[in-house]
């Protein structure tokens, strides 16, 4: 995990409030957290990449809620084990490769601009010398217009349900 020293312990465990016992199992709410379960016993699934960290913001019957890197609200089981902590190397995006070769190596292809291409490659593209751009941008590819908050194919009905909630709430006020 990210501002580790020597000496010091790292601990997993369970979403779950244990007995008086073994309280140091147990995890407090606004807790951050990264490489936890999706699946109990599968291996941690979420939360994994450089500088991750997911937050613990409820615990309710057998599910606990969680607020992932990407801003998505998500319910797992509370036996679904996370490790406590953010994971380390938080600055790995913003490694200067130095070339464009360095990139190449890593398989990132380049990033050609609209306006230098042709009119049948992109609707940027044309005229003569440099031309303006001359309208707006397109739309993505995959992303419906104005549609920005819909449902996408694989989502889970549990995450699905919770935004509604949130929405209806939030007109409410």
């Amino acid at each position: 995990p990210y501002a580790l020293e020597e000496a010091c312990t790292v601990w997993e465990g369970v979403l779950i409030d244990q007995k008086e016992e073994s309280t140091s199992t147990d995890m407090p709410l606004g807790t951050a957290i990264h490489n936890i379960e999706i699946t109990l016993g599968k291996g941690g699934q979420l939360a994994r990449a450089a500088g991750a960290v997911a937050k613990l913001i409820a615990k309710e019957g057998k599910s606990a809620t969680l607020r992932l890197p990407s801003g998505e609200v998500r319910l797992i089981s509370k036996n679904c084990s996370a490790t406590v902590g953010q994971v380390g190397n938080v600055g790995a995006n913003q490694k200067s490769l130095g070339r464009a070769g360095s990139k190449c190596w890593l398989g990132k292809r380049p990033v050609v601009r609209g306006v230098v291409m042709n009119p049948v490659d992109h609707p940027h593209g044309g005229g003569e010398g440099r031309a303006p751009i001359g309208r707006k941008n397109p739309q993505l590819l995959g992303v419906i217009p104005r549609l920005e908050e819909g449902v996408g194919k694989g989502i889970n009905i549990v995450i699905f349900l919770f935004f509604v909630a949130v929405n209806r709430k939030r007109k409410k006020k």
